[in-house]
């Protein structure tokens, strides 16, 4: 009988634990993954930079004479090569973060002052700076807006 609550005491404590820990865990794999990711993202960044110095760089010896004209296009269209691949990457790593739905976001809100739908900020009279339709006072001079500025 003994042997039972104490069995029954240690799954009860151990369920506990895993209770108690099971946050942290997760917490950890999920910081993890968006860390594999960041970590990814920020070699191809170094790595991009990396070739746009190298390409600096065999523009400044063909500048010298160090390199012919044929050399210096070979290489140069290998590294430009590597480089738009390396962007394209670091572009759908970026669009995975969640920039694409901000970018289009933007390009909508662009296109809707285009096709006049928004309406363009109001100015102070006074200060020509521009206010939201709901402020009642200019945030740069503190004119009251929907009134003549004084002279």
């Amino acid at each position: 009988m003994e042997y039972l609550v104490l069995l029954f005491s240690i799954g009860l404590l151990i369920a506990f634990g895993i209770f108690v820990a099971h946050p942290f865990i997760a917490a950890d794999r999920q910081t993890t993954q968006q860390s594999s990711s960041s970590f990814q993202a920020q070699e191809l960044v170094e790595r991009q930079g990396q070739l746009y110095a190298a390409i600096k760089e065999l523009e400044f010896d063909k500048a010298l004479g160090k390199l012919s004209t044929e050399d210096f296009e070979d290489l140069r269209r290998d590294l430009e090569i590597e480089a738009l691949s390396v962007i394209r990457r670091l572009d759908q790593a970026r669009d995975s973060y969640g920039t694409r739905s901000l970018r289009e976001s933007i390009e909508a809100d662009i296109l809707a002052l285009r096709q006049n739908r928004i309406k363009p900020p109001e100015r102070c009279p006074n200060c020509a700076a521009p206010s939201r339709e709901k402020d009642r006072f200019c945030s740069s001079c503190g004119t009251r807006l929907g009134q003549q500025a004084k002279p």
